[in-house]
């Protein structure tokens, strides 16, 4: 991925990379335009100007959907208003890929739906009763583990992930950090924002900063500390 001087409704002249393989974080305090970027990214906004390149093509996606037949997908920061709909947990794990599970025939369709979900059910260790469980009686840190699947069952190239460990437990927090580690490992590019900037050193390869709309610096996570990016994150450099 390559983005150059992309401004959008609150983002100015912003710029970076991403090679195969490789976690950008995206910091900077909260209004600073680090969600802004990934829904630009995503189709869910229009950027006003500036060129985003993915896999050496020209990428400007007029919708999410568009987005996602790139194979570039975002995992949303309010997962309860943006990624789940009532329903069971089944049903929420295969929404991403219905229409392309109903061309095998209702009762194929229906067959693929639960082995998918049960793969699904042991790949990310989800804690629940059954797959026909109601997916708002689980608690956040489940409820994070299905919109994962979710969204991952797309098989993106580019994960986009906002505050991926936002209400969760300690316990899958570190299983959502190995998780993101496995994706990179296996050649995903992955951009995270998030408000903890340990968070972002910890699993990011890079860090860029935004200060009121705009791009600071681009801080190598390991040999940045938490105050120098703290710092950045005030439009100020040690």
């Amino acid at each position: 991925l390559s983005v150059r001087d992309l401004s959008a409704k609150k983002i100015r002249g912003v710029n970076f990379t991403v090679k195969a393989g490789e976690t950008l974080g995206i910091g900077g305090l909260a209004g600073s335009g680090r969600s802004e970027i990934l829904r630009v990214l995503a189709g869910a906004q229009r950027r006003a100007s500036g060129t985003i390149e993915l896999h050496g093509n020209v990428h400007l996606p007029k919708s999410v959907g568009s987005a996602q037949t790139d194979r570039v997908v975002l995992v949303p920061q309010e997962r309860r208003r943006d990624g789940l709909i009532p329903g069971s947990i089944l049903s929420n794990i295969v929404i991403t890929t219905l229409s392309k599970l109903t061309n095998f025939g209702f009762f194929s369709s229906t067959r693929m739906e639960r082995k998918m979900g049960q793969a699904a059910w042991v790949k990310f260790d989800i804690r629940g009763k059954s797959l026909a469980q109601e997916i708002f009686t689980l608690s956040g840190g489940n409820q994070q583990k299905v919109v994962l699947a979710k969204f991952l069952a797309l098989s993106p190239s580019l994960l986009l992930i906002d505050e991926p460990t936002k209400g969760v437990d300690v316990t899958t927090r570190s299983e959502i950090y190995r998780l993101l580690a496995e994706l990179a490992a296996q050649g995903m590019s992955i951009i995270v924002v998030s408000s903890e900037l340990t968070e972002l050193l910890a699993i990011s390869h890079r860090v860029l900063v935004m200060h009121e709309g705009r791009q600071v610096s681009i801080l190598e996570s390991s040999t940045t500390t938490e105050a120098e990016a703290l710092l950045a994150c005030y439009g100020r450099t040690a």
